[in-house]
């Protein structure tokens, strides 16, 4: 590790992100078509399958992983998600706006 001071320095959690609701669906996989149409019945069959077992827990997963990992290594801890929010793009401006100036990137999807 560089010289850099802890307060500049963070961690960066990647994942794709999945829908927070029944609802948004669409716009997710819309997400993970790069913007593509998804098919009515496709959109159909994922919003019957997230209603089985209520939601996907994986954000929610994610954050905990988040939290646990600050406390552990004492450092701000940033979740990044692919298809859903918050997307990557959007946390790296926040954390240039938060003045880190280093992170290391942990993809937690293969």
């Amino acid at each position: 590790m560089s010289s850099t001071t802890p307060d500049r320095f963070a961690v960066l959690l990647l994942a794709h992100g999945t829908a927070d609701s029944l609802d948004d669906i669409p716009e997710f996989l819309r997400n993970v078509t790069g913007g593509r149409p998804v098919p009515p019945q496709v959109i159909d069959e994922v919003r019957h399958r997230y209603s089985l077992i209520g939601h996907s827990p994986m954000n929610e997963i994610t954050a905990q992983q988040g939290r646990l990992l600050a406390e552990e290594l004492g450092l701000p801890v940033y979740i990044g998600m692919r298809n859903w929010k918050p997307f990557i793009p959007d946390v790296v401006k926040t954390m240039a706006t938060d003045g880190v100036r280093e992170a290391i990137a942990i993809c937690l999807a293969p």
